[in-house]
């Protein structure tokens, strides 16, 4: 059973996200709103796979993924933003990110790219 953590400020949004993931029964969902309950729900249970939204309260989505990989190395961290230049993904990918998907792609190329990640991972 893979867990995967999805966080998103945007009740909506995580709705959207858990939705497109529990299509998949082999895999559970859990929440968070913001960097912070995200951290607390990685050290009580750590997640197979991290999603955040690039802009949570608190923290942004880089510092949740800088924060993340330094006290769990080997949980993938996929950001989701609205867009995303060449340079921008680069700089994700160089802070520690396993990849990212623009939020108008999720119901295309997300469960993919978690498919892609777990592979790697």
């Amino acid at each position: 059973m893979t867990t995967i953590l999805v966080v998103d400020d945007l009740a909506t949004d995580r709705s959207l996200v858990s939705g497109l993931l529990e299509q998949n029964v082999d895999w559970t969902v859990h929440l968070a709103a913001n960097g912070v309950e995200a951290l607390d729900q990685l050290m009580d249970d750590t997640p197979d796979v991290v999603i955040t939204d690039m802009m949570i309260p608190g923290m942004n989505g880089l510092e949740l993924v800088k924060q993340a990989k330094a006290a769990f190395p080997f949980i993938p961290v996929i950001l989701m933003t609205q867009q995303v230049s060449e340079e921008f993904a680069v700089q994700m990918l160089h802070r520690g990110a396993a990849g990212y998907v623009r939020k108008c792609d999720l119901a295309c190329d997300l469960v993919k790219t978690i498919d892609y990640v777990l592979i790697a991972a």
